[in-house]
C-alpha cells in the first residue's frame, strides 16, 4: 500500500514536470502526449490492482489519482489554449483512460479491517467476496465468517462444488429476515453438509501451517475451527473518510455512511447523495432509484421521495429467499397490532407437482384493516415470486385483494394467494384452486 502511494506520487509529479517544463525538461514525445502518458499509468495501476489482491490504494493513493485526473484536464486545456497545441486523438484517448481509471480507483473497496474487530485477522490472509471468485484451485475446506446473504450464497456454492464449508455467525443467519425463513434456510444448508455454528464469539485468528485456525467460544466452551481458506463476509466500509465532508457540514453516521433524507439530500441543503454510500439497502436497483430521485430533485426540485417500505430483497440460495415489507418483530416494534400466518410449501400444488416442497411463506397483516405489511418466503424461484407481494405492500392491498385476484394454476405464485387465504380458512382442506 505504501508502495502504491509512492509510485502514484512520483508518476504524477513526473507527468506534471513534463507539462510544466515542456520541451526543456523532458522528451518532446511526453510533452505532446501528456494525457496518454498519465492515462496509461492509470491503466497500469488498475492492472496491478486486478492481478495483485493486496494492491489496493489507500486514501492518499486515491487523492493522488484524483490529482492525476485534474492534471489531465488542465494540461490538455493548457496545451490547447496557451501552447497552441490542439489535442490529438491520443490526448483524448489518454484522458478517457485516465479518467476511467481515476473513477475506478476512487471507488475501489478499501479492503481494510477495523482494528480490534478480530485479533490476528490482519496477519493471516483472508478472502472477500471478490477474491473468492479468483481462486485458481478449489479449496478442500473453507471457513466463512458472517451470517448475511453473501455468506449464505457463497457457502452453498462452495459446498456444492466439493469444499467442506463451516459458517461462523455471531448471532444467527439472515438476522434482518423473518426467523421462520432464516431457520428454514439453515436447515436446508445443514442438510447439504454445511456446518453452521451460531451463536459464536470469535476471539482470535492465526495461521497454522497451511491452515487458518479460528479460535471461538461456543456456549462458554472454547474450540478451534480449522480450514484451508478464510472467507470474510461481514460487510463493507464506505469510502467516505478523507473527502472533507466535515469541512462543508455533511454529516455521517457512526459507520461513515452519509446521512440523507427521503429526498436524498444530505445535511447540507445543496448536496445530495445516492447509492451504497448512504447506507441503505446495498443493492444495485436501490442505488439506481436513489440516483434518479437525487438527480431530479437536484436539477428540477421535483420533490420526489424515496420509498423504502416496499423494496424487495432476495438471497440467491437454493431454494431462494425473498422478502419485502415489515417482519412481525418490526411491526410490533412500531406499535402495530398485527397478525401473521406461515404457509408450508407442501400445500402449493405446483411445488408438489415438481416434487420440491422445500420452503415456507410468511405474511404479516394489520389486524383490523387486513392491510398487508410484509411477505417473507423461501421457495424455489422465490426471488421471482416476491414481486407480487412487493406490489401488495407498496399499494396497501389487503388479503381480500389477493384472494379475489385469479392466479394461474398451477404456479408457485399461488403461494402468495394461499397464505392470504390462511387468515380466513384452512387451506389444508381446499381442493385444487378452490376458494
Amino acid at each position: 500500500m505504501a508502495r502504491t502511494i509512492v509510485v502514484s506520487f512520483v508518476l504524477f509529479v513526473l507527468a506534471g514536470l513534463c507539462e510544466i517544463g515542456g520541451g526543456y525538461l523532458m522528451w518532446q514525445w511526453l510533452r505532446e502526449h501528456r494525457s496518454a502518458f498519465v492515462g496509461l499509468v492509470g491503466a497500469v495501476i488498475l492492472v496491478l490492482y486486478g492481478v495483485i489482491p493486496t494492491f489496493q490504494p489507500a486514501h492518499f493513493g486515491r487523492v493522488y489519482a484524483a490529482y492525476g485526473g485534474v492534471f489531465v484536464i488542465l494540461s490538455t486545456l493548457w496545451g490547447w489554449f496557451l501552447d497552441r497545441h490542439p489535442p490529438d486523438l491520443w490526448d483524448w484517448v489518454g484522458a478517457f483512460i485516465c479518467l476511467v481509471g481515476v473513477a475506478c480507483i476512487m471507488y475501489m473497496p478499501r479492503g481494510e479491517i477495523r482494528k480490534g474487530v478480530i485479533q490476528g485477522l490482519q496477519n493471516v490472509g483472508f478472502l472477500n467476496s471478490r477474491h473468492a471468485f479468483e481462486l485458481k484451485e478449489l479449496p478442500k475446506s473453507l471457513i466463512v465468517i458472517g451470517g448475511g446473504y453473501i455468506a449464505m450464497e457463497l457457502s452453498q456454492m462452495f459446498q456444492r462444488l466439493g469444499t467442506q464449508v463451516t459458517v461462523l455467525a455471531r448471532s444467527g443467519i439472515l438476522r434482518d429476515f423473518e426467523p421462520d425463513v432464516a431457520n428454514a434456510l439453515k436447515m436446508y444448508l445443514e442438510e447439504e453438509g454445511i456446518e453452521i455454528i451460531t451463536p459464536v464469539t470469535i476471539s482470535e485468528v492465526e495461521r497454522d501451517g497451511k491452515e487458518v485456525a479460528v479460535h471461538v467460544e461456543i456456549a462458554g466452551e472454547r474450540r478451534t475451527v480449522r480450514g484451508e481458506h478464510l472467507l470474510l463476509t461481514t460487510g463493507r466500509t464506505p469510502n467516505s473518510d478523507g473527502l472533507g465532508l466535515e469541512t462543508v457540514g455533511v454529516q455521517t453516521d457512526e459507520k461513515g455512511f452519509l446521512k440523507v433524507d427521503r429526498f436524498m439530500r444530505t445535511t447540507v441543503a445543496n448536496i445530495w447523495a445516492a447509492g451504497d454510500v448512504t447506507g441503505g439497502q446495498l443493492a444495485t436497483p436501490v442505488g439506481a432509484r436513489e440516483g434518479v430521485i437525487a438527480a431530479e430533485n437536484m436539477v428540477t426540485n421535483a420533490g420526489q421521495q424515496m420509498d423504502y417500505r416496499a423494496i424487495p430483497r432476495a438471497v440467491f440460495t437454493d431454494p431462494e429467499v425473498g422478502s419485502v415489507g415489515l417482519t412481525e418483530a418490526e411491526a410490533e416494534a412500531q406499535g402495530i397490532d398485527c397478525r401473521c400466518q406461515t404457509l408450508d410449501l407442501s400445500y402449493v400444488p405446483k411445488a408438489a407437482a415438481v416434487r420440491d416442497t422445500r420452503g415456507v411463506v410468511n405474511m404479516v397483516i394489520e389486524r383490523e384493516s387486513h392491510k398487508i405489511l410484509g411477505v417473507h418466503l423461501i421457495a424455489p424461484r422465490g426471488a421471482d415470486i416476491i414481486h407480487e407481494a412487493a406490489l401488495a405492500v407498496k399499494f396497501g392491498l389487503t388479503i381480500e385483494d389477493l384472494i379475489e385476484t385469479i392466479h394461474v394454476y398451477p404456479t408457485m405464485s399461488e403461494a402468495i394467494r394461499m397464505v392470504a387465504q390462511m387468515f380466513i380458512k384452512d387451506v389444508g382442506k381446499l381442493s385444487c384452486c378452490a376458494e
